[in-house]
């Protein structure tokens, strides 16, 4: 990743790791944040974060929030799910998950194989 895209080992960043610490992260064109409760779950929600990170440079698809669809007639559990489905948080969680695999599974594996929401039923925030 450091050949790829050399700039993100000089990313401004924050790690904060103790027990009590509540799982979160996120990435900015400013910095990536990851708060965690321990090692394991810092680096899934760091991969996670920098796969939002790596988007941004590539101008793919981005995450969001699910906050971000809070609005009138839109309740809290419609915008999880709208947020679950951004192509971008798609791609993210499937950084995680594959980083759980074995180099083998991954290349048994495709990529598409392990979304956590199938294709058809992606939300692209670049679609007109």
């Amino acid at each position: 990743m450091r050949e790829a895209y050399p700039n993100l080992a000089n990313w401004p960043s924050e790690l904060i790791i103790d027990p009590l610490q509540r799982p979160s992260g996120k990435s900015t064109a400013e910095q990536l944040i990851v708060r965690a409760p321990d090692l394991q779950t810092a680096r899934s929600i760091g991969i996670h974060e920098l796969k939002h990170l790596i988007d941004a440079l590539e101008r793919h698809a981005p995450g969001g929030s699910w906050r971000q669809f809070m609005g009138p007639g839109v309740s809290e559990p419609e915008a999880r799910e709208i947020y679950r489905r951004l192509v971008g948080e798609v791609a993210s969680r499937n950084a995680q998950y594959r980083l759980l695999m074995s180099e083998r599974e991954r290349r048994l594996r495709s990529p598409q194989s392990t979304e956590s929401v199938p294709r058809d039923q992606q939300i692209n925030l670049y679609d007109d």
